[in-house]
């Protein structure tokens, strides 16, 4: 057993101080009992049956990023401590008080007075209920677990849903936003400009008898009298009158429209001034 021990004894005292304590632990006992195969086996069978719990252990320590709860440490101790105290009986069933490996005749007679399932046996039921109590604490630890999650849930699941409702309420005030846009859009192209204030402005800018001279014209008055008599020739119906910017045209176009509806109630009129 020595070169076996020899090869694991490094790295699993590197690893932790309380594995190397629990390694060293059982290699005493393992040498003490080499020479007694019987009791060698039963201790081997009793030691297989402590450590099959032992994985979910260092599983549950994964779990936990090594941050268990103060009870779960507890109870994880008490199973170490009832380790130590197996360990401690096997000892002493091998070594006089005096500290010396017992003689053959004496392990025997000693034995004989009280047998191994009755020495180890308190042990053995104390480690399974410590074993059981930390299973309990898992299982407690693990309702923990989901109650913190299911918790979390529904704060992401109320937090999802109020950042959805905010969304929500913004594409609202965005659609309504655009819509009133769009018909704002639709209402500027389809109203007409205010040319009336044009007109109106325009005449109250004119000197008295401004453009009276456009009335004695030929052109204008072969042009109304034509509208007059209902011609349809399109030349007859187009007055055009020529000017460079700044020139009077509106001033012009303001004095005509006055002047024909002085007679022309059904007058029409439009400047596409703005």
């Amino acid at each position: 057993m020595r070169p076996f021990f020899a090869i694991i004894e490094g790295p699993v005292t590197q690893s932790s101080v309380y594995a190397g304590a629990a390694l060293g632990a059982l290699r005493l006992v393992l040498e003490l009992a080499s020479c007694f195969p019987t009791l060698l086996t039963k201790i081997l069978q009793c030691i297989k049956d402590i450590t099959e719990s032992f994985p979910r252990y260092e599983a549950l320590e994964d779990i936990c990023r090594g941050k268990l709860s103060s009870r779960l440490l507890v109870h994880l101790g008490r199973v170490y401590r009832d380790l130590f105290d197996f360990f401690d009986s096997a000892a002493t069933l091998f070594t006089a008080s005096s500290g010396k490996v017992r003689r053959p005749v004496e392990l025997i007679a000693s034995v004989i007075w009280r047998p191994f399932d009755e020495r180890f046996g308190g042990i053995l039921s104390s480690m399974s209920k410590h074993q059981q109590q930390l299973n309990d604490e898992v299982n407690i630890y693990q309702l923990e677990l989901t109650r913190d999650v299911a918790t979390t849930s529904e704060e992401i699941c109320k937090d999802t849903q109020a950042t959805h409702a905010s969304v929500s309420g913004l594409q609202e005030q965005v659609r309504l936003q655009t819509r009133e846009q769009a018909i704002a859009r639709i209402q500027s192209w389809l109203n007409a400009p205010n040319f009336a204030n044009t007109y109106w402005n325009t005449l109250d800018e004119c000197q008295d008898d401004t453009a009276q001279w456009i009335f004695e014209v030929d052109k204008f008055q072969e042009w109304s009298e034509s509208n007059s008599r209902g011609s349809s020739a399109p030349d007859s119906r187009i007055l055009w009158i020529h000017g460079n910017p700044g020139g009077g045209k509106t001033v012009l176009a303001a004095s005509i429209v006055r002047e024909l509806s002085a007679y022309n109630q059904n007058l029409v009129y439009f400047f596409f001034k703005e």
